[in-house]
């Protein structure tokens, strides 16, 4: 069951007294998982314009909702404007809080859905392109649809982390490829070297992740032995990598 528990202009102190009765009435102790996804703050900055009390309070909320036993997913925090309405240090303390979620999120919560990395609407401005925003405080559909992959990442990461298998490497003399699968939609590069890790193949986007990954890398020596390692990482940061390989190019010339 997924229910969508809000109210307009509710800010974190609110929501975190009406939680009992609003959010904790849907937990099921007969189900698998009950996970509380929380998002606020944006209309706690705007009342009360204070990013440390901001950030308290939605410690908080979440510590509630993990006591009464979910599994919680904390959220960033997007740009907004508002002509007129809106303190000046509303963008400067955004970013505060999103720093102190993203540096201490494990201590309150279970997860993570850092909406705010994504460039389509995290971004100071992005709330102004009405492809994304309903108008400079709120997200259209196609806003939400950022969101909801960034939301699923982080319970399946709670779920079942992200993880990295079946990797092998197809030399040739002067580059190879190298294969590998993850559980999860994720990035994919190598790292590489004679001895140590010295070079990494180009990271490709989180945002367009797969599940079968292959990653090439170049300007290696003919008949030389390489280290690599693969590496994957999800929409939300989490990172996956794999244990040190060795391949060796070809072109050995036989005398």
């Amino acid at each position: 069951d997924i229910k969508n528990i809000g109210g307009p202009g509710a800010e974190t102190s609110a929501r975190n007294t009406d939680a009992p009765l609003s959010t904790d009435q849907y937990y099921g102790s007969l189900r698998a998982n009950n996970f509380a996804v929380l998002w606020e703050i944006t209309n706690d900055l705007k009342i009360n314009q204070n990013a440390t009390n901001a950030y308290n309070r939605y410690v908080t909320w979440t510590q509630g909702r993990r006591a009464a036993g979910f599994k919680v997913i904390s959220m960033t925090v997007l740009p907004r404007s508002e002509a007129g309405s809106l303190y000046a240090g509303f963008e400067a303390d955004r970013q505060t809080v999103n720093a102190l979620i993203r540096n201490n999120w494990r201590t309150f919560s279970d997860g993570l859905a850092d909406i705010a990395l994504d460039k389509r609407i995290g971004d100071q401005g992005d709330q102004s392109d009405t492809t994304y925003y309903a108008e400079t405080v709120h997200l259209n559909n196609a806003g939400y649809s950022v969101v909801a992959p960034y939301v699923v990442a982080a319970i399946n990461q709670v779920i079942s982390p992200l993880a990295i298998s079946t990797v092998s490497a197809q030399p040739n003399d002067t580059s190879a490829t190298i294969t590998f699968s993850t559980n999860q939609l994720a990035s994919e590069y190598v790292n590489f070297g004679l001895s140590s890790y010295t070079a990494s193949s180009t990271e490709t986007s989180t945002t367009t992740g797969v599940t079968n990954h292959q990653a090439s890398i170049a300007g290696l020596t003919p008949c030389t032995t390489y280290h690599y390692q693969a590496v994957s990482r999800d929409l939300n940061g989490n990172m996956a990598t794999s244990s040190d390989s060795t391949f060796v190019t070809t072109g050995c010339v036989v005398s």
